[in-house]
């Protein structure tokens, strides 16, 4: 049996607005300034055979355990596919 697989590639800004607190910055006093380049999110989604799965990586340094529920949810839905089937 042999199956045809796609693969798509999407890239977007995650890049917070100045002004907030962030992670990773416990040396400096006070709330972000700017950037020094954009953070982004990127998908890779494979289909094949039927299912598809997603994997996101994102210029993070952490997550909750309700965004990633959330964040899967959402991605899970936009493809038509299953919650775990997003990584």
């Amino acid at each position: 049996m042999s199956y045809r697989t796609q693969a798509g590639v999407y890239r977007v800004d995650i890049t917070a607005p100045a002004g907030i607190s962030m992670s990773g910055y416990f040396a400096r006093a006070g709330v972000s300034e700017g950037y020094g380049r954009p953070l982004t999110a990127i998908a890779v989604v494979l289909a094949g055979g039927g299912r598809k799965v997603a994997v996101l990586g994102c210029d993070v340094i952490a997550f909750t355990t309700f965004d990633v529920d959330e964040i899967r949810a959402a991605i899970a839905a936009s493809i038509g596919t299953t919650v775990d089937s997003v990584l």
